[in-house]
């Protein structure tokens, strides 16, 4: 009887776990939890990697996640927009928030417009490509 009650203690505390961290409670809407993503995101100063293997694994990176969409060689837009001097710019193209890599981070994260969430990329590959995108 106690393995039986331990057994379900342990599939409901699954349960709960699992429909909290995927966001299907109804009291979490969608929006809030983007924002307080957003939030998560800007709370951290980034420092640009200079360093070349950053900057090579970032265009790498790039190159096989981002080009299909964004030319890195000119301001022209493909799908999105062209990334030269991206970061030297006041703000980004569509967006308008200020050119900053937290903002890029946020944008990579949480997409503004219609770019695909690269959440899944770990917070080396993000930042590779930040490195990439700073010799623009």
């Amino acid at each position: 009887m106690k393995t039986f009650r331990l057994i379900m203690m342990c599939i409901l505390i699954v349960g709960v776990v699992f429909a909290c961290k995927n966001g299907t409670t109804a009291e979490k809407s969608s929006s809030s939890a983007d924002e307080s993503a957003k939030k998560e995101v800007k709370a951290v100063e980034i420092t640009v990697k200079t360093d070349t293997e950053s900057i090579n694994k970032g265009k790498e990176l790039f190159d096989s996640k981002c080009s299909f969409c964004h030319d890195y060689t000119s301001t022209k837009t493909i799908v999105g927009p062209g990334l030269k001097g991206v970061l030297k710019n006041s703000e980004l193209p569509v967006s308008r928030k200020p050119a900053i890599p937290e903002n890029i981070v946020n944008q990579i994260k949480n997409p503004y417009k219609d770019m695909p969430s690269f959440a899944y990329l770990p917070e080396k590959d993000v930042l590779n490509i930040i490195a990439f995108l700073n010799t623009l």
